[in-house]
């Protein structure tokens, strides 16, 4: 046999019968105060001292259904509160949790931009090296024309086709001077590298 839980109270059902209780006790004793005044006013004592005798009781079942009203509005206001802070609770703790929950997602991501960054800095080290090379490359070609230019003269010179002496001629140097003359062009040949 399963037991059935009790319903728990309609705050708001009782909070409603409370203020509906009050309102017509509230409007009962400004009635009497009412009255009361115009008693006086007219110099009818007899009625004031019964108005008197009746206003005490009616006061007091005004304050009683008054202390109900704000005690139950004081109980929903309190639950009001604790659910809000509940619902805070739970929504940073749900915040918390998806976060927890794409930390491994990050990590991996971080780990794979590490790894395309070591890639990319291999294939710049190694376009760097090749550029280097290409830059040598030329140097060693302006330094071969220069020496076919010297060996063209001294034949030129000695099958008589130019008067002597052989005065040495320098290599062409265009592309070594735009080397030399553009800065990073120059601060890539010195690269020592990693």
């Amino acid at each position: 046999m399963t037991a059935t839980a009790a319903a728990p109270p309609d705050l708001a059902a009782r909070l409603a019968g409370a203020r509906a209780a009050e309102a017509p006790l509230r409007e009962r004793v400004a009635e009497l105060e009412g009255t009361l005044h115009q008693a006086v006013a007219a110099s009818d004592y007899d009625t004031a001292a019964r108005l008197q005798r009746d206003l005490p009781a009616a006061r007091a079942e005004l304050v009683c259904a008054g202390a109900a009203t704000a005690s139950l509005q004081a109980g929903q206001d309190l639950i009001d509160r604790q659910q809000q802070a509940e619902r805070e609770a739970i929504e940073v703790q749900r915040l918390r949790d998806e976060a927890r929950a794409r930390v491994p997602l990050h990590q991996q991501a971080e780990r794979e931009g590490f790894a395309e960054l070591d890639r990319l800095a291999e294939r710049l080290t190694a376009d760097i090296r090749t550029l280097q090379a290409t830059m040598r490359a030329v140097t060693a070609a302006e330094a071969g024309v220069g020496q076919a230019r010297n060996r063209l003269a001294g034949d030129l010179v000695a099958c008589g086709d130019r008067p002597g002496p052989v005065m040495p001629v320098p290599p062409p140097n265009r592309l070594s001077a735009q080397i030399e003359n553009d800065p990073t062009l120059r601060r890539i040949r010195d690269w020592a590298g990693r």
